[in-house]
Protein backbone atom coordinates (compact mmCIF):
# COMPACT_ATOMS: atom_id res chain seq x y z
CA UNK A 1 0.00 0.00 0.00
CA UNK A 2 1.48 2.77 -0.82
CA UNK A 3 1.74 5.85 1.93
CA UNK A 4 -0.56 8.01 -0.05
CA UNK A 5 -3.40 5.77 0.46
CA UNK A 6 -2.45 5.06 3.99
CA UNK A 7 -3.23 8.48 4.81
CA UNK A 8 -5.97 8.01 2.79
CA UNK A 9 -7.54 4.97 4.64
CA UNK A 10 -6.56 7.09 7.94
CA UNK A 11 -8.66 10.10 7.12
CA UNK A 12 -12.02 8.09 6.16
CA UNK A 13 -11.26 6.51 9.49
CA UNK A 14 -11.11 9.36 11.34
CA UNK A 15 -14.36 10.81 9.88
CA UNK A 16 -16.15 7.82 10.34
CA UNK A 17 -14.95 7.41 13.84
CA UNK A 18 -15.49 10.86 14.62
CA UNK A 19 -18.63 11.42 13.01
CA UNK A 20 -16.69 15.07 11.23
CA UNK A 21 -16.96 14.06 7.40
CA UNK A 22 -14.77 17.26 7.08
CA UNK A 23 -11.26 15.94 7.32
CA UNK A 24 -12.27 13.27 4.31
CA UNK A 25 -15.08 15.37 2.19
CA UNK A 26 -12.16 16.84 0.06
CA UNK A 27 -10.57 13.15 -0.62
CA UNK A 28 -14.17 12.13 -2.20
CA UNK A 29 -14.91 12.23 -5.81
CA UNK A 30 -17.85 14.51 -6.83
CA UNK A 31 -20.77 12.60 -7.75
CA UNK A 32 -23.72 14.06 -9.55
CA UNK A 33 -26.24 12.54 -7.86
CA UNK A 34 -24.24 12.61 -4.05
CA UNK A 35 -22.04 15.34 -2.85
CA UNK A 36 -18.72 14.06 -0.90
CA UNK A 37 -19.97 14.89 2.81
CA UNK A 38 -23.43 12.38 1.99
CA UNK A 39 -21.18 9.76 0.72
CA UNK A 40 -19.04 10.09 3.93
CA UNK A 41 -22.57 10.16 6.09
CA UNK A 42 -23.57 6.80 4.47
CA UNK A 43 -20.16 5.10 6.17
CA UNK A 44 -20.34 7.60 9.23
CA UNK A 45 -24.13 6.35 9.64
CA UNK A 46 -23.89 3.01 9.08
CA UNK A 47 -21.01 2.07 11.31
CA UNK A 48 -23.24 3.16 13.89
CA UNK A 49 -26.51 1.76 13.20
CA UNK A 50 -24.52 -1.66 13.11
CA UNK A 51 -22.63 -0.94 16.43
CA UNK A 52 -26.64 -0.05 18.13
CA UNK A 53 -27.51 -3.43 16.15
CA UNK A 54 -25.07 -5.13 18.47
CA UNK A 55 -26.23 -3.62 21.31
CA UNK A 56 -29.52 -3.90 21.10
CA UNK A 57 -29.14 -7.85 20.33
CA UNK A 58 -27.24 -8.25 23.08
CA UNK A 59 -29.78 -6.05 25.68
CA UNK A 60 -33.06 -7.10 24.32
CA UNK A 61 -34.77 -6.85 28.32
CA UNK A 62 -33.64 -3.46 29.04
CA UNK A 63 -34.85 -2.18 25.66
CA UNK A 64 -38.36 -3.55 25.98
CA UNK A 65 -38.21 -1.87 29.69
CA UNK A 66 -37.27 1.63 28.85
CA UNK A 67 -38.77 1.42 24.90
CA UNK A 68 -36.85 2.32 22.08
CA UNK A 69 -36.08 5.86 22.13
CA UNK A 70 -34.47 5.69 25.59
CA UNK A 71 -32.58 3.03 24.57
CA UNK A 72 -31.32 4.15 21.52
CA UNK A 73 -30.48 7.37 23.08
CA UNK A 74 -28.48 5.67 25.75
CA UNK A 75 -26.95 3.44 22.97
CA UNK A 76 -25.84 6.25 21.18
CA UNK A 77 -24.52 8.30 23.38
CA UNK A 78 -22.35 5.47 24.67
CA UNK A 79 -21.39 4.21 20.93
CA UNK A 80 -19.70 8.49 20.95
CA UNK A 81 -17.76 8.08 24.14
CA UNK A 82 -16.63 4.19 23.90
CA UNK A 83 -15.35 3.74 20.52
CA UNK A 84 -14.79 0.05 19.66
CA UNK A 85 -11.51 -1.26 21.33
CA UNK A 86 -11.56 -4.77 19.69
CA UNK A 87 -12.02 -6.14 15.77
CA UNK A 88 -14.90 -8.45 16.85
CA UNK A 89 -18.10 -6.98 16.80
CA UNK A 90 -19.35 -9.35 19.63
CA UNK A 91 -17.56 -7.65 22.20
CA UNK A 92 -18.60 -4.40 21.60
CA UNK A 93 -21.80 -3.96 23.78
CA UNK A 94 -19.96 -5.68 26.68
CA UNK A 95 -19.22 -2.62 28.44
CA UNK A 96 -23.16 -0.67 27.97
CA UNK A 97 -24.04 -2.59 31.00
CA UNK A 98 -21.87 -1.01 33.16
CA UNK A 99 -22.58 2.24 31.56
CA UNK A 100 -25.99 2.31 31.98
CA UNK A 101 -25.70 1.76 35.71
CA UNK A 102 -22.93 4.77 35.78
CA UNK A 103 -25.01 6.86 34.54
CA UNK A 104 -28.67 5.71 36.66
CA UNK A 105 -27.41 5.73 39.88
CA UNK A 106 -31.22 5.51 41.24
CA UNK A 107 -34.23 2.95 41.51
CA UNK A 108 -33.47 2.65 37.56
CA UNK A 109 -29.97 1.33 37.86
CA UNK A 110 -31.51 -1.56 39.82
CA UNK A 111 -34.18 -2.42 37.41
CA UNK A 112 -32.10 -1.69 34.42
CA UNK A 113 -29.49 -4.27 36.28
CA UNK A 114 -31.89 -6.90 36.39
CA UNK A 115 -32.55 -6.55 32.85
CA UNK A 116 -28.82 -6.80 31.58
CA UNK A 117 -26.95 -9.48 30.76
CA UNK A 118 -23.66 -10.16 32.31
CA UNK A 119 -21.38 -8.89 29.53
CA UNK A 120 -18.26 -10.48 31.41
Amino acid sequence: MSLALGFLFADFQDAVLTGDASVATPLIRHNPRLAPARQLAIYIDGYRLRLLAAIRADYPGLLALVGDEVFDRLALDYIENHPPQHFNLDRYPHGFAAYVCELARDEFAALAQAFLIDAV
